[in-house]
């Protein structure tokens, strides 16, 4: 059996990779709940030509369509991100990352302390456009 798939230019490589880290944040807003019982409902509006307004259970949030600078303090999103090609965004990753990821993590990935324990002078040098901290390690934070 035969796989094709067609390459499409730089130039379009870029402007669709914002889609898909665009829709990768939704799915994170909509699918990731402390409470895997109870539905997570979101409302997602252009609040500009640059940014997005999330409405939540939490409340809103405000982000810019293609995040340059992402701090993630969950591997699943980076095992995600890595499959769409955007690990090139990720500023920061916890210090405890496991064996299988260590191999893939650029160096000039900076540590940004532990999942309990965030380094907040860390990120905030990092001036991220993004911080993703999904389930589990957000009772921390």
């Amino acid at each position: 059996m035969r796989i094709s798939y067609f390459r499409l230019d730089a130039h379009y490589e870029k402007h669709f990779s914002g889609y898909y880290f665009f829709y990768f944040v939704i799915y994170q807003l909509l699918f990731s709940s402390k409470r895997a019982n109870k539905a997570v409902i979101a409302h997602v509006t252009a609040s500009t030509a640059d940014t997005l307004s999330i409405t939540h259970a939490a409340g809103v949030t405000q982000i810019h369509k293609n995040p340059q600078r992402v701090i993630l303090f969950d591997f699943g999103t980076y095992d995600s991100l890595e499959k769409l090609g955007l690990t090139s965004h990720v500023v920061g990753l916890p210090k405890s990352i496991p064996s299988y990821i260590k191999g893939k993590v650029s160096s000039s990935m900076t540590e940004v302390g532990g999942m309990k324990d965030p380094d907040l002078n860390a990120i905030a040098l990092l001036q991220p456009d993004l911080i993703i901290i999904t389930g589990r390690p957000r009772q921390f934070i």
